[in-house]
């Protein structure tokens, strides 16, 4: 009698692709904590985030995963506090599409 031990290696190296979880308040005013937005992500492709205010605005954006935003909109000028809401799309190492947003509160 022999016994067959087969491994495979499908769930020993494969890493979960992932979107962190996502900030619902920060308080970017210079005192170090929470001072910006970020979001941890891993093993995806085509990341995007999006800012918005309350009329729809744009007032941030990045491709960049590994993104930290420090409150000023993208004409430069310091974002007033408010409610915003912000959405992130990316693809996981499959392709898959992966979507999720969230509101956000700014305090200063």
């Amino acid at each position: 009698n022999t016994i067959e031990t087969v491994e495979s290696n499908e769930n020993s190296a494969v890493e979960e692709e992932s979107i962190g979880k996502m900030t619902n308040i920060f308080t970017p005013n210079g005192d170090r904590v929470n001072d910006y937005l970020a979001v941890e992500s891993k093993n995806v492709t085509d990341f995007s985030i999006v800012v918005l205010d309350q009329n729809s605005k744009i007032v941030y954006q990045s491709n960049e995963s590994n993104f930290m935003w420090d409150g000023v909109g993208m004409n430069g000028e310091i974002v007033p506090a408010g409610n915003y809401v912000y959405y992130i799309t990316a693809r996981d190492l499959k392709g898959n599409l992966i979507t999720k947003h969230s509101i956000l509160r700014i305090q200063r």
